[in-house]
């Protein structure tokens, strides 16, 4: 009985061995997928170009010349 068992338990151990190069090679073509989809990933992300356009300062300018010509007027007087 305690034979039978043990043999059971080899044959089952063995049966995994025999399945564990399958599971690892779909894994690492799975792997191997994921990478190739990260690939594109980073090279499209390399391709794009966003360009922000230069601010409008002339209102702020409009603004430090008004105050500055305060500023001017006060120490003036």
């Amino acid at each position: 009985m305690k034979e039978e068992i043990i043999q059971s338990v080899l044959e089952e151990l063995l049966e995994g061995q025999k399945e564990s190069p399958v599971s690892l090679g779909l894994l690492t073509a799975a792997i191997e997928k994921q990478s190739d989809k990260i690939t594109e990933i980073e090279d499209k992300v390399a391709k794009l170009k966003i360009e922000v356009p230069a601010p409008n300062l002339r209102p702020v300018e409009e603004l430090l010349a008004a105050h500055n010509r305060k500023i001017q007027a006060i120490i003036a007087a």
